[in-house]
């Protein structure tokens, strides 16, 4: 085999190619022009493979792997292009112990987690291009990734704490006149959504006003959201009532003259004096509930997605069915929700929460004799 180059935390990536993979090429004609007389290039091949995800998270994701494993292998085979064809199964081995070496500098999961997620990027790239005929072999076949025991990190917000939350947004939303109420409402409007729906931040940024379904002539009719979930699959999802009175509010006092556009955002901060939108971000509605979660002094700090499995673990305490709460989150498994539900289980059934303190132990055995 030849000389490994140098590891990975010690090795730059070439500007050119990380834009090489993260810049998809035209997904209109994927692979018009992509054979040439000496082959495919590693680089082409990413960017079509790239291309076929609407995601923009997971093109940012697997094109930043993809990037580190071509500047790799263009290291390792002494040359600035690498064709597709010539990547071996010995290659992706020696890359596959780089960054094996890379991850000791974490904890054990993080590092095999991590390690895991790379190597899945790799294995999809090349099932992609052997399905595709754009290679003979496929080298990833066998690359086996580590098992990783997959846990929920995210802990559900309490329901006192999502009341408290809900509370000081409606109060500070009344009025509609000044910057800050504007601000609240939106805020107020927001999580609301998350917290009825369950959605992906990046699903309810991307909403948009033509998305929201509902008969203002007919209130007793279900109104609804159509969204775009992973993978590019469109989903119907029913509104609580609460969620309904809220976004029809909000809809009302802040999309005023924008009836006709319904391209426009469903959720968006401000609209500038040239007339233009400016979207709402995964990263605004991050810091929506964190100044929320100051401002009602709670001890914790949850993050959206916290409202996501606090959700889940409310519809399992009522006794809704996993599979009905797996189609309204939108897992494409059910191993994904039972991880919210397994978190649950694992807190309520926990045998330091059933232990007997010494003062139940005391009441037990006030007016007993030594002799009882």
């Amino acid at each position: 085999m030849t000389n490994l180059p140098k590891p990975n935390h010690q090795r730059e990536r070439d500007p050119s190619v990380v834009h090489a993979c993260l810049v998809p090429l035209d997904s209109t004609k994927p692979l018009q022009g992509l054979r040439t007389s000496a082959g495919v290039t590693f680089e082409s091949a990413a960017a079509v493979f790239l291309a076929r995800y609407s995601s923009h998270q997971t093109r940012r994701t697997y094109g930043a792997t993809l990037a580190q494993l071509s500047t790799f292998l263009c290291a390792l085979h002494r040359t600035p292009q690498v064709m597709l064809a010539a990547v071996s199964e010995d290659d992706l081995l020696a890359w596959r112990m780089d960054l094996g070496a890379a991850a000791t500098n974490t904890t054990k999961t993080r590092g095999q987690a991590n390690l895991a997620r790379h190597l899945a990027a790799c294995r999809s790239l090349f099932a992609y291009a052997h399905k595709r005929r754009l290679i003979v072999e496929n080298p990833a076949a066998h690359l086996d990734p580590p098992r990783v025991r997959r846990a929920s990190k995210t802990a559900p917000v309490s329901p006192s704490d999502l009341g408290k939350i809900v509370a000081l947004l409606r109060s500070q939303c009344s009025d509609h006149t000044t910057r800050q109420g504007r601000a609240a409402q939106l805020a107020y409007a927001v999580l609301v959504t998350l917290m009825t729906t369950g959605l992906r931040v990046g699903e309810l940024c991307s909403l948009k006003r033509k998305d929201l379904n509902t008969n203002l002539s007919s209130p007793r009719e279900p109104a609804s959201i159509t969204l775009v979930r992973k993978g590019g699959r469109v989903q119907n999802v029913f509104l609580h009532e609460l969620s309904r009175q809220v976004i029809e509010e909000y809809v009302h006092k802040n999309h005023t003259g924008l009836s006709e556009k319904l391209d426009v955002p469903l959720f968006f901060r401000s609209q500038r004096t040239t007339g233009s939108i400016k979207p709402l971000t995964p990263k605004a509605v991050w810091l929506m509930l964190f100044r929320a979660s100051q401002r009602a002094n709670l001890n914790s700090r949850p993050s959206p997605h916290a409202l996501r499995a606090a959700l889940a673990t409310e519809l399992h305490r009522q006794g809704v069915l996993l599979h009905q709460i797996q189609d309204l989150l939108g897992h494409s498994s059910v191993t994904t929700t039972s991880l919210y539900i397994t978190r649950l289980k694992q807190a309520e059934e926990s045998p330091s929460l059933k232990v007997q303190t010494p003062h139940n132990l005391a009441s037990q055995t006030h007016g007993r004799g030594p002799g009882d």
